[in-house]
């Protein structure tokens, strides 16, 4: 206790020593060097699939005619430099590196223009850094809105630096016109600051002749590009990035960003107006400094508790692993999700089947019946992540139909366009397959992957040493059936029809019976265990055969298989504790739960 007593008596002195020597740079640089440090840690471990998921649904393209889509609209250039640098979220590293760079840019730039006003503290100058952090905290905010908004507050604190009227003039109009080109929405912005420095800053009469001659000179200029270059509909915003997010955070994080050096700006100069002879100038030493950190730890609190999607980044974190096949890490991540998501349990259930782990551990992760191996056409996300199963199952015509269903609701994203180029390839389309990797060709990270598949088209010994391709191959559909999506189980038996050595498509099957409780089904198909190369029995299929032979008072266990004593064991102990239970029935479940809750006997019962 007294050496960290003496530590912090060092640690004040120390600080009070630079501010005698006038020095308060150093610590200064300390509070924002903490601050970035903060903000690049918060992306590169907390919000690293946020980004990684912005990377998967947009395809970067060095292609005269993929930049041409972006000049149709407004916004386009800003939306097309932030989809570059978007393609290097492959890497979470990268991603985090990139957000933190802009946010520091962002510092530098409204550092620059609020001292010019006076408007001194570090912590004006760190507000939009935090606002960053909760506007990029959300999946659907890009790097495209930032770039837009650091193209306006660049031009304004050049603006600014202007003394000659005329020179001014030409600025302010140019600049708009120029902005709304690049960054549409957010020109309006730009248009405010100049209107709010001319009438508050700007000394003499013609200031109000500028103002006038402004707004008759660009609001033609906005007509025209709206109406006849862009042909933009009439309800079309000029703040529709505000309009765009669902989640209030960024919607009021992304007000208060656009709104941020207007209202400092009206603020400050109401002060001056108020209270002319009033100077409030910040001592930097260890106290100010404190306070400092102490409001950076309120806001970082404040961030993670209100801001930060945990659930979401859990969801995205699995997805982001099992299109990676690392199996065990999406686990991992599963048994972390506080809550039941539809979408979760599928990806988990897909990735304890590779794990080679369905009917062992499928009842120690959240079970909703027989939806949870499936995805509904309920929204747009759901052909995007439900084209997945029917791709591992090698049910292709299926899984190419989602993938190009997700295709016209995402767009050309990188895992679609791989998904599509594969499936095509595996039923033989090569023609098609090589339109899609010809895309993927024009890419910076894909190519490789698109010259390799190329190769293999053109080739036919390299295409049948690709064990991805040839491995599919094996249990194509060859008899035509309808597809169900109200019916999987008949699907399955389909697939299994086509294909009787397709393990997947029996565990699958097995589960579908298990998950809807159809015990007697499950039964009739046991004896196939040795057709699939099963060793011995997954525990929740003798957690089901003891149900099932405790029913019919018969024994259908293969031959050459057996069940285990300790399942045996549990059995006895889950119908004994259930009878010799005396409390209220309503809470039998929570009373079973801690030592039974991952049997299938506790989901028959109770789920």
């Amino acid at each position: 206790m007294y050496l960290v007593t003496e530590k912090i008596a060092i640690f004040i002195q120390y600080g009070e020593k630079m501010n005698r020597e006038k020095n308060p740079g150093l610590l200064l640089r300390a509070v924002v060097c903490l601050v970035f440090i903060l903000h690049f840690i918060y992306f590169a471990v907390f919000n690293r699939y946020h980004l990684a998921y912005q990377e998967q649904i947009q395809l970067f393209r060095f292609d005269y005619n993929y930049f041409k889509d972006f000049l149709i609209r407004p916004t386009g250039i800003a939306e097309y430099v932030g989809a570059f640098f978007i393609q290097f979220y492959l890497s979470h590293i990268a991603a985090a590196i990139i957000v933190t760079l802009a946010s520091f840019i962002v510092f530098l730039l409204f550092r620059r223009i609020l001292k010019r006003f006076g408007i001194n503290g570090i912590l004006w100058q760190l507000i939009p850094v935090f606002l960053l952090a909760i506007l990029q905290s959300d999946y659907v905010y890009y790097l495209g809105y930032t770039i837009g908004f650091l193209l306006v507050i660049f031009f304004f604190s050049f603006y600014i630096t202007l003394a000659n009227n005329y020179k001014r003039f030409f600025s302010a109009v140019t600049g708009v016109i120029f902005l709304y080109i690049l960054t549409g929405e957010f020109a309006v912005i730009a248009a405010t600051l100049v209107l709010i420095y001319e009438l508050l800053y700007v000394k003499g009469k013609l200031r109000l002749v500028f103002v006038l001659l402004f707004l008759v000179v660009i609001s033609p200029f906005h007509y025209l590009l709206f109406q006849f270059i862009y042909i933009l509909p009439r309800n079309y915003l000029w703040i529709r990035p505000i309009f765009l997010f669902s989640v209030n955070a960024t919607k009021v994080g992304l007000f208060f960003f656009l709104a941020l050096i207007p209202l400092l700006l009206v603020l400050s100069r109401v002060r001056i107006w108020l209270f002319p002879k009033l100077e409030y100038k910040i001592k930097w030493n260890w106290k100010p400094v404190l306070v400092s950190l102490l409001l950076i730890l309120i806001c970082s609190y404040f961030t993670a508790r209100f801001v930060y999607d945990y659930k979401t980044e859990l969801l995205l974190g699995i997805d982001n692993n099992v299109q990676k096949s690392n199996w065990n890490r999406s686990l991992k991540l599963s048994s972390k999700s506080p809550a039941v998501n539809q979408i979760v349990i599928y990806l988990t259930n897909i990735a304890l089947y590779k794990s080679g782990l369905l009917g062992d551990m499928m009842f120690n992760f959240n079970q909703i019946g027989t939806s949870g191996l499936w995805l509904g056409w309920g929204n747009e996300a759901t052909p995007f992540f439900g084209n997945e199963v029917f791709y591992q199952l090698g049910y292709i015509n299926e899984a190419y139909r989602w993938a190009f269903e997700a295709m016209a609701e995402k767009g050309q994203a990188p895992r679609l366009m791989k998904r599509l180029a594969l499936t095509s390839m595996i039923n033989g389309d090569y023609k098609v397959a090589e339109k899609y990797i010809n895309v993927l060709g024009q890419t910076l990270f894909y190519r490789k992957w698109a010259k390799y598949y190329k190769s293999c088209i053109n080739d036919p010994v390299l295409m049948g040493k690709d064990k991805e391709i040839m491995g599919k191959r094996l249990c194509l559909v060859h008899n035509d059936f309808l597809a169900n999506v109200n019916d999987h189980g008949f699907e399955l038996q389909r697939l299994l029809d086509n294909c009787p050595g397709n393990r997947m498509a029996y565990e699958y099957y097995m589960s579908y019976l298990l998950l809807g409780k159809d015990i007697e089904t499950f039964g009739a198909n046991i004896y196939r265990l040795s057709e699939f190369g099963f060793k011995e029995i997954p525990v929740h299929y003798e957690e089901a055969l003891l149900v099932y032979m405790n029913r019919s008072n018969s024994n259908i266990v293969p031959e050459g298989f057996f069940i285990r004593e300790s399942t045996k064991q549990r059995f006895n102990e889950y119908f004994k504790t259930s009878a010799s239970y005396t409390g209220n029935p309503q809470s039998l479940p929570q009373f079973l739960s801690k030592r039974f809750g991952k049997t299938y006997w506790y989901y028959l019962q109770f789920r």
